[in-house]
């Protein structure tokens, strides 16, 4: 877990899965969801945590489509 400049924490899915299981989270939109729903069961306020999806990037012109989710 990262602290960002905001006072705001940040779990890197990708890098959590492998340093426990050793290999890397199966790049599935609902898996993730699933993760923030358990996350979100240990946070005080459940409305605090957002999980933000970032696409891969586009080819021609390197932007990242993203979406969030409270």
């Amino acid at each position: 877990m990262k602290s960002t400049f905001d006072g705001k924490h940040r779990v890197d899915v990708d890098a959590w899965s492998m340093a426990e299981l050793n290999v890397p989270v199966y790049p599935e939109r609902r898996i993730y969801r699933s993760i923030a729903k358990h996350v979100a069961a240990f946070a005080d306020d459940p409305a605090d945590v957002t999980l933000v999806i970032q696409e891969r990037p586009d080819r021609r012109t390197g932007i990242r489509k993203e979406t969030r989710y409270d």
